[in-house]
């Protein structure tokens, strides 16, 4: 019993990543010592055997593939759906001319599916590790301001591992006031100057040509996706979109590495202006916004309208209790915990501060009807994270703020309402930088930003130089014109660009996202043959973006 005892603890340690051991040693370890990881690896087996034999005459077809002219470094999530999408997206590159080199950490499950579609150089994080850096090279960081400014060999590692904390603790920025967090905050950043070294190792090794990321805010892509930049590797990202089975595609290099990944570039822009548009590409973009609202799709992988109801816009403004004779403003907080740092600038000093100071300007304005929508995105998040308790949103307000006045409504995240009724109803959207300002704008919604690095500056939004110019325009909100007609047509086809043009609709690999409490995404390979993939519309246009450097955002053209 005690030896039984003793090995479940020493299982426990191994999957909490207490024990300190390489990935060579490790894993054997818990093959023995920790049934639950044994059980958990029979089950993954099984599902790759079920893959393998569903898709046995497209993993057999083993061709001779063009020589090489270059390598593709895949640093892959690892994960069962997003892991189909990447096996599909480099055997396209693979097709194409590339070497792939598929960088992970140390996972038998991942390594086997790449290996069993002809990828079998498949390299793990663990086996370019350093020992850890002596303390006195990041002892000296002492307030956020240090840790932020912190990198190594090139990498913003302080901002990867305040981004972690942040959203480990749900909190709106690290403070060494707070010892729990800030001391998370510091065990994570020798980690993060480890993971530096092993990216630099990697490319040094490797030498690849293009880079194929999922994630760059998180450490240890965000580590590598830096190394990639400052070495001119041709690094590509690939993430999911507003809607199911299409993800978004940008290209980053030294001019636009702090860009979003949803954003369009100045050239994009230009040509987006130049570009013909009539009534057509508007009821284009008022059919995919409703269209992916009213079916739920809507960001899906957060389950964002997920058991929504779109309500006309006389029957919401009862219900809200709106007074008719004002004009009505949304204020859409962020979530403060997620993607801070790395966007843009922020007019006040985090998303937290932004929201207190707006809603205690909406407070002192009863000129306007007031309504604060908690982003829905916080439901799913919060039950994938295993976070219960009240959220950060209403916390700061029970904080900082107190009890709402009556012309100030709060619509909560898990609330009914669809946030495609609120465009009919309001006059002004306010946000930082969030992607329902592109929406509201569209719309003909007056939205004012607080913050640069997504849309502002372009046009069609209000934005403010300073804290102190911002709020003043929220004390007088009410005086504020609405867009010309210039400005909605500039908004509308921002908006066209970003929802219309710059997603890749998938049809070689379904991306989608069930209809239950924690988004379960769900995801399978749609081709039979090697020849399948070869003639795929989506797979070529990906092609051709991907080999054509001049290119920084995908658009589907």
């Amino acid at each position: 019993m005690k030896a039984r005892a003793l090995a479940g603890s020493l299982g426990r340690r191994l999957r909490r990543g207490a024990a300190r051991l390489p990935a060579s040693v490790k894993e054997p370890l818990r093959r023995v010592l920790d049934a639950e990881y044994r059980r958990t690896q029979r089950d993954r087996r099984h599902r790759f055997e079920e893959f393998a034999a569903r898709h046995a005459a497209l993993l057999g077809d083993r061709r001779v593939m063009p020589k090489p002219h270059g390598t593709l470094l895949l640093a892959t999530a690892g994960t069962g759906a997003t892991l189909q999408v990447e096996m599909v997206l480099a055997k396209a590159l693979q097709m194409a001319g590339f070497r792939p080199v598929i960088l992970g950490g140390h996972d038998p499950e991942a390594a086997r599916y790449f290996a069993a579609w002809g990828m079998g150089e498949y390299v793990a994080w663990e086996d370019y590790l350093p020992a850890e850096p002596a303390a006195d090279t990041w002892a000296g960081i002492g307030s956020l301001a240090d840790l932020l400014a912190f990198t190594h060999r090139g990498a913003r590692v302080g901002k990867y591992a305040a981004s972690w904390a942040m959203r480990r603790f749900r909190i709106s920025r690290p403070d060494p006031s707070e010892p729990d967090s800030w001391r998370v905050v510091l065990q994570d950043v020798p980690r993060g100057m480890r993971y530096a070294e092993a990216a630099a190792e990697v490319l040094k090794r490797h030498r690849p040509q293009a880079a194929l990321l999922l994630e760059h805010g998180y450490s240890p892509w965000g580590e590598l996706f830096d190394q990639c930049i400052a070495a001119g590797v041709d690094t590509l990202q690939w993430n999911g979109c507003h809607k199911d089975n299409a993800v978004m595609l940008k290209r980053y290099h030294r001019d636009n590495a702090a860009m979003h990944p949803a954003s369009i570039s100045p050239g994009t822009w230009e040509r987006v202006l130049a570009r013909p548009w009539s009534e057509g590409e508007a009821q284009a973009l008022r059919h995919e916004l409703h269209d992916n609202y009213a079916s739920g799709s809507w960001f899906s992988e957060v389950g964002t309208q997920f058991e929504k109801t779109m309500f006309e816009k006389a029957q919401l403004a009862a219900r809200l209790g709106l007074d008719p004779a004002k004009k009505t403003a949304v204020l859409f907080p962020h979530m403060f915990w997620d993607a801070t740092f790395f966007y843009g600038r922020d007019l006040f000093r985090d998303y937290q501060e932004w929201f207190v100071e707006a809603v205690r300007a909406a407070a002192a304005n009863t000129a306007v009807n007031w309504v604060v929508k908690v982003h829905p995105a916080n439901v799913v998040k919060d039950r994938r994270d295993g976070v219960q308790g009240e959220g950060s949103e209403k916390a700061a307000l029970r904080r900082y703020v107190g009890a709402l006045p009556p012309h100030v409504r709060l619509i909560e995240a898990d609330s009914d309402i669809s946030t495609y009724s609120l465009f009919a109803l309001m006059d002004y959207a306010l946000t930082v930088r969030g992607t329902v300002g592109v929406e509201a704008a569209s719309f003909g919604v007056r939205v004012l930003t607080a913050g640069t690095g997504r849309y502002d500056h372009l046009g069609f939004t209000l934005d403010s130089e300073s804290a102190g110019e911002y709020l003043e325009r929220l004390r007088r909100l009410q005086d504020i014109p609405p867009m010309s007609s210039d400005e909605r047509e500039r908004a509308q086809r921002y908006a066209h660009a970003v929802f219309c043009l710059r997603p890749l609709p998938l049809q070689s690999v379904r991306l989608e996202y069930a209809r239950d409490q924690a988004a379960t995404p769900r995801s399978g390979i749609e081709l039979r043959s090697l020849d399948d993939l070869e003639r795929a519309p989506d797979l070529q246009a990906f092609t051709r973006w991907a080999l054509d450097r001049s290119q920084e955002d995908f658009l589907w053209v």
